[in-house]
């Protein structure tokens, strides 16, 4: 007897073989078989294709059939192909081989696809003999989307309800919450079909909790579509709310520029709320400060820290060619968010965890803001910026095309020579103080070669000491409660605008204004400390359509900061050395406060406001796209075609020395309906 160890088939010219082993001898055994010459086939026969009508199969399920397959003249088959076709496109197929006539059976997956409607799929079937002559014969499936008596919805904290079907495989259910944000995904009671997000989108199979949002709480209806996965609540909520549990520390979801968040769940006040994405308002809220697009925001209960990062937790973004991405940064221990003595400080090890992501703020331009002592080391300055929160693109310092250069009196970017080609340094003598917060930017607009690394100090923990030169603007960072102190040529007896810093009595003074980019200026001739909003380039910020921006009075030398006796009392001059800032102390508000006598007239009030320090937008009493209302007791808006929008005395008002009028301007119901309020303090 020869049992057959291997069935390894060899050709030989013409000939096939097939290669016997014996296991006692295990010598070579050929046998000729068959004599086919494969270079010089001729396609002969007629395969036969026999099959009944295939019925109807839902999707999710297998078309099982039978098919009879044959060769009218007798040659022997090959294969039978069968493929199962939506709209002329393969979405599964199977390759059988024939070796004889008979019948054989076919499986083929129907998959549940979102969007597509019942209908008729095609069964596309190729049967082929040996000679490669085929015959191909199409049949109709009907294809049928389940419904499902069983469908739940479950919550986030595994509390679960049934829902209805309704029309249009609609389903529905009413769960009771207090909550406008809620989360859960869809569920069959025997568990063989989910839909919840992978992360970015429904899927079916998933589990992810899907983000709900009403406007309403109680009795709240559910709804989810299988078809085309619509679901439902899903409503515009003015403030977002963002919710993280111990078992859902991870939110993945589209994110908005500007728009205000309420965030909640583990994460509390004394969290970490990475300051590059979030800046927390005067309302408690968190307005989201980089560009729109999908991002991560991870809630690390162990650090008490909530980070954010552009992408997916499975592909956080990466820098791309043309500058889009993202930016991250990889160093020592020297450098840490939340800080520099949480867990997650491992110097030089990659992954989101570990690796500090930069806010993209602007197209192209990335930001990192760091606190010396919090998460920057006053001394052990030693990072680098990658493309990737791992090993890959770097930013070096040598020219090449992924490059920074930077011109700073502390920092410096390594070249290769004494320092680390790309790594991030202290220069020599310096040292830093704690509490002082810096702020990286990165700007790629213009490439990714050579591209400026501009540094500038932010707005410090603690006291942070000002040092002003004469007439020379000092821009910075400024938050509402930061506290101030100034040394140089300013000293307690100069006027310091009450606006936008209050007095503190002790040589101190606490910023009172929303957060943003300023300029502090000196003027030594009248001694005079003047703080004004300034735009990304370093100039007075202008009045935009949103309301946001500044207001700047323009008038005669019925008004005027520090002192209507000052040397820069120019009537009607423009510039921000003549004209008076308004502060901005909230969005869309802005406040100036005059003392009759000292910065406003008695008689003679004419003034107006402006949307920058010099002609251009102005606010007008009489129609315009920037217009004021007022109904207060002492100043009118001019309505008339002259001199309209201009500040005058009511007729019959009068001032008296000593007295400090409050001027208000409130914007949130748009520049055209703009309402200016005076209060006597």
């Amino acid at each position: 007897m020869i049992t057959i160890l291997s069935n390894t088939v060899k050709m030989v010219g013409k000939k096939v073989f097939y290669l016997l082993l014996t296991p006692s001898l295990l010598t070579p055994v050929f046998v000729s078989c068959i004599d086919e010459d494969y270079k010089n086939i001729v396609q002969q026969g007629d395969p036969q294709i026999g099959v009944s009508n295939l019925g109807s199969t839902q999707m999710g399920q297998t078309a099982t059939f039978s098919v009879n397959c044959s060769d009218k003249s007798g040659e022997r088959l090959s294969t039978l192909k069968a493929e199962l076709l939506f709209t002329n496109e393969p979405v599964d197929e199977t390759v059988i081989r024939t070796k004889e006539a008979g019948d054989y059976t076919v499986n083929l997956k129907v998959p549940y696809l979102q969007h597509i409607p019942n209908g008729e799929a095609t069964v596309r079937l190729t049967l082929q003999n040996v000679t490669t002559s085929k015959t191909i014969v199409e049949v109709p499936l009907t294809i049928e989307r389940p419904h499902f008596s069983d469908l739940q919805f479950i919550t986030a904290d595994s509390m679960v309800y049934k829902m209805t079907e309704g029309e249009d495989y609609t389903y529905t259910t009413v769960i009771n919450t207090a909550q406008s944000a809620f989360k859960g995904y869809f569920l069959t009671k025997d568990g063989q079909w989910s839909f919840g997000t992978n992360g970015s989108e429904i899927e079916l199979g998933q589990k992810g909790n899907i983000d709900f949002q009403t406007n309403e709480t109680g009795e709240v209806i559910v709804t989810f579509n299988t078809r085309d996965y619509t679901y439902g609540p899903d409503e515009e909520i003015a403030i977002q709310p963002l919710n993280f549990t111990e078992g859902d520390n991870i939110i993945t979801r589209q994110m908005v520029q500007g728009r205000e968040y309420t965030i909640g769940g583990i994460v509390g006040d004394s969290w970490f709320i990475d300051n590059d994405f979030f800046e927390k308002n005067d309302n408690g809220n968190y307005v989201f400060l980089a560009i729109d697009g999908t991002y991560t925001l991870t809630a690390y209960n162990n650090y008490q820290f909530l980070q954010v990062y552009s992408g997916t937790a499975s592909e956080p973004a990466t820098l791309q060619a043309d500058g889009t991405g993202a930016i991250w940064v990889i160093g020592g221990n020297g450098i840490n968010k939340p800080f520099l003595t949480t867990k997650n400080n491992n110097g030089w090890w990659t992954g989101t965890e570990w690796d500090q992501a930069t806010a993209q703020v602007k197209e192209k331009v990335y930001q990192i803001t760091l606190t010396v002592g919090k998460q920057l080391s006053a001394t052990d300055v030693n990072f680098k910026f990658f493309g990737q929160p791992n090993w890959g693109t770097e930013f070096k310092g040598d020219g090449s095309s992924y490059s920074l250069v930077c011109d700073h009196d502390l920092f410096g970017v390594g070249d290769g020579n004494g320092h680390d080609n790309g790594n991030i340094y202290l220069k020599d003598g310096v040292q830093l103080n704690e509490g002082d917060t810096y702020i990286f930017t990165i700007d790629l607009t213009g490439g990714t070669q050579n591209a400026p690394l501009t540094i500038r100090k932010g707005a410090g923990e603690g006291v942070q000491t000002v040092t002003l030169a004469d007439k020379e603007p000092l821009p910075m960072t400024l938050k509402k409660g930061m506290t101030l102190q100034f040394d140089g040529i300013v000293d307690s007896s100069w006027y310091i605008d009450p606006d936008f810093l209050q007095d503190n009595g002790d040589g101190t003074y606490t910023f009172l204004c929303i957060n943003g980019q300023y300029a502090i200026k000196a003027y030594a001739d009248y001694q005079y400390v003047q703080v004004y909003p300034i735009n990304e380039e370093g100039k007075p910020a202008t009045m935009q359509s949103d309301g946001t921006g500044s207001i700047w009075v323009i008038g005669s030398e019925c008004v005027n900061k520090p002192f209507l006796t000052s040397a820069n009392n120019k009537g009607w001059w423009t510039d921000p050395d003549w004209d008076q800032c308004m502060a901005p102390i909230a969005k869309g508000k802005y406040r100036i406060t005059l003392t009759v006598g000292q910065q406003l007239s008695a008689s003679d009030v004419n003034f107006k406001f402006f949307g920058q320090p010099t002609w251009g937008t102005e606010f007008n009493g009489k129609g315009g796209d920037y217009h004021l209302d007022s109904d207060n007791e002492w100043f009118r808006v001019n309505a008339a075609d002259s001199d309209n929008g201009n500040i005058f005395l009511k007729d019959g008002a009068s001032l008296a020395d000593g007295e400090t009028f409050v001027f208000t301007i409130d914007l949130t119901g748009g520049v055209a309906s703009g309402i200016l309020t005076v209060e006597k303090k």
